[in-house]
């Protein structure tokens, strides 16, 4: 059975992910521990990523928006971004604009994420 896990950020609040305790999707809340108690609000103050369900290459659990660097099986090296590809209904890197399966890939590692830091995005497309 696959591990269900989320990892939420606020907005306007913090650039840095925390746990998400709860989502309640009848009155459209989350719940963020932050280290320092927690945050309660509603879905659209915060950013809430899940976890595909694979880990890197340094056993580091690999989210939705994560920037990875890829190993293709081809032997390319390539900068991407973990999403949910609708077509195909799996995870996928989508390497500037064409998505790649991960039985395409060889090897990954996450280096960061687009939402934790939007600079780290720009810097790869």
């Amino acid at each position: 059975m696959k591990e269900v896990k989320f990892k939420g950020i606020l907005k306007r609040y913090s650039p840095y992910a925390y746990v998400v305790g709860l989502l309640d999707f009848t009155q459209q809340e989350v719940f963020l521990f932050t280290g320092r108690g927690y945050y309660r609000g509603p879905f659209n103050k915060a950013v809430i990523m899940q976890y595909i369900g694979l880990k890197d290459k340094n056993n580091r659990e690999i989210y939705h928006k994560d920037v990875v660097k890829c190993k293709l099986k081809n032997g390319e090296e390539k900068y991407g971004v973990v999403e949910w590809n609708e077509k195909d209904l799996q995870w996928q890197v989508d390497l500037r604009g064409g998505f790649v399966p991960f039985t395409e890939i060889e090897e990954v590692e996450v280096i960061g994420n687009a939402e934790e830091n939007p600079d780290l995005l720009r810097k790869v497309r």
